[in-house]
């Protein structure tokens, strides 16, 4: 009797459990449709939008925690496991956004452990130990999606057990017919195939098949057999709705200058290194009524130096240091004179003038494109002017740069615009600046003819108040630039402006030229 009771209390706790974990499968594949219907389209994933709010990201991984799928239910067990790697490349990338490439994100596939389905596992772990591990089916490689170009596109809707099949043939015969994804050249008797097929070649032949022979199961279009197979370059640029790249296209694989604006801070671990060279000559001044009168050129050569750290995993604190070094001219020597980077009594000045410890805080988390960067400038000079030349102020700084910046038209167009509040401390009378606050407002309007390309138009207004010094001044300027990406890392700057206006300012001209290096681990 007590056997039968067991019995009947195994069974109903069992038939209690499946029912459970049934309806949190349901809910748990419900709630992926309707999370990838808002956040993907046309195979690109909206990371921008997603990075500033993931809580039904966050919740989908919570849930996926809570459920156990038996491998004796085939279709179950492995529609789970495809939409819960999906979702965990997704959410790895929306935890470091914004970024170029899944792989500017060190470990992402090898050795990042997340807890997804119950488990602390690797994406490549959870790929090739519960799915490829346990069933051989190549058409995984085309429904698990890594998050980059040349990835099969990631689909708007979640798999499901019941039509699992359908939709893995359907998603194996879109990609296998897609003239971008496997590119036929009948000219050349060659078909160039992505590189998933040779780095899984046995999954594709593991039936005495050859490539073509698989690739032709799902293609309307024969390929001959004796045409020789190539492969062309993976794209791993990341599969971002922010971009404009299309499946499998030759482009450029990342775009600092679109991601990485002022306001836009480091993930833990990368490293912003710049170079900024400012050359400011000028001819005229204005008096503290605005009268403009010619003067001798004077030139004034500054090479700052910024190196700033990721230190927080959401993008949210970095960390750095600022050198400037100068080199001044007057008494109406050229303007290439600063180029000597020689002291020469009441001609030429030159020196390393000073050095900041900075940091840059992003203090809203769903604002991500507005932050704040604050430095404190260590003065490395006795006196403003050397030898009879001006070197630079003498006195401490605290400076704090607010940064916003706001992308339209696609993503083709940004304004940026910027204001500064720089605290200049020391007595009256010790130098020109002292005990004034300075009070830069920028704005500038980008252009992105390509991802790799920016040209923009900008201006400002500059007011030194006095706050005890007994002088203040203003100038008004206005310019134009451009950008360009030379590698996925490496950029490079240059711009021009001209001062329109002052009082009680030189009025002159700026050149510059920078180079800026984004170094992710």
């Amino acid at each position: 009797m007590n056997k039968k009771i067991l019995l009947v209390v195994v069974i109903v706790f069992t038939t209690i459990t499946s029912y459970a974990q049934t309806t949190k499968l349901n809910s748990f594949l419900d709630k992926s449709d309707t999370f990838f219907k808002k956040y993907v389209t046309d195979g690109f994933v909206d990371y921008k939008g997603l990075s500033k709010n993931t809580k039904s990201l966050d919740e989908l991984i919570e849930l996926s925690n809570e459920i156990t799928v038996p491998k004796s239910n085939a279709n179950e067990y492995k529609a789970f496991w495809i939409n819960v790697y999906n979702l965990g490349v997704i959410k790895q990338i929306a935890d470091n956004y914004p970024i170029n490439s899944p792989l500017d994100v060190g470990g992402f596939f090898k050795s990042n452990k997340m807890n997804l389905g119950g488990k602390k596992i690797t994406l490549n772990d959870l790929e090739n130990k519960l799915l490829r591990g346990n069933f051989e089916d190549p058409r995984f490689h085309f429904v698990l999606v890594c998050g980059a170009i040349s990835c099969p596109p990631i689909t708007d809707f979640a798999y499901r057990p019941e039509i699992l099949d359908k939709q893995m043939d359907k998603q194996t015969k879109l990609a296998l017919n897609n003239p971008e994804f496997l590119r036929v050249k009948p000219a050349e008797n060659t078909v160039e195939m992505s590189q998933i097929m040779v780095w899984y070649t046995k999954d594709f032949t593991n039936t005495g098949k050859t490539l073509i022979q698989y690739v032709n199961q799902y293609r309307k279009n024969q390929i001959p057999e004796d045409y020789k197979v190539k492969y062309y370059k993976y794209n791993w640029k990341l599969n971002d709705q922010a971009g404009s790249s299309i499946l499998g296209g030759e482009t450029a694989e990342g775009s600092n200058i679109q991601v990485f604006t002022p306001s836009k801070l480091l993930k833990k671990g990368q490293w912003d290194f710049k170079i900024f060279n400012n050359l400011y000559t000028q001819t005229k001044a204005a008096n503290e009524d605005g009268d403009v009168q010619d003067v001798e050129r004077s030139n004034f050569f500054t090479t700052t130096l910024e190196v700033y750290t990721g230190i927080s995993k959401n993008s949210r604190i970095n960390v750095g240091l600022i050198a400037n070094i100068k080199s001044n001219s007057q008494g109406g020597e050229s303007a290439t004179s600063v180029f000597k980077y020689k002291n020469d009594p009441n001609v030429s000045a030159f020196g390393l003038t000073s050095i900041a410890p900075s940091i840059k805080i992003q203090p809203f988390k769903n604002v991500s494109n507005f932050s704040f960067q604050s430095s404190f400038f260590i003065p490395l000079v006795e006196n403003e002017l050397k030898d009879g030349v001006f070197l630079d102020k003498k006195s401490y700084v605290w400076e704090t740069r607010f940064y916003y910046d706001y992308s339209f038209g696609a993503d083709k167009f940004q304004f940026f615009g910027e204001i500064d509040f720089a605290y200049n401390f020391g007595e009256k009378g010790e130098g020109f600046a002292n005990n004034s606050l300075g009070v830069p407002v920028s704005a500038f309007l980008s252009y992105f003819p390509s991802d790799i390309i920016t040209v923009y138009v900008n201006g400002q207004h500059y007011e030194l108040i006095d706050l005890g010094n007994e002088f203040s001044q203003n100038y008004t300027s206005a310019g134009f630039g451009a950008k360009f990406q030379v590698t996925p890392s490496l950029n490079v700057e240059t711009s021009y402006s001209k001062f329109l206006r002052g009082k009680a300012s030189g009025l002159g001209q700026t050149f510059n030229l920078g180079l800026r290096y984004i170094l992710s681990k």
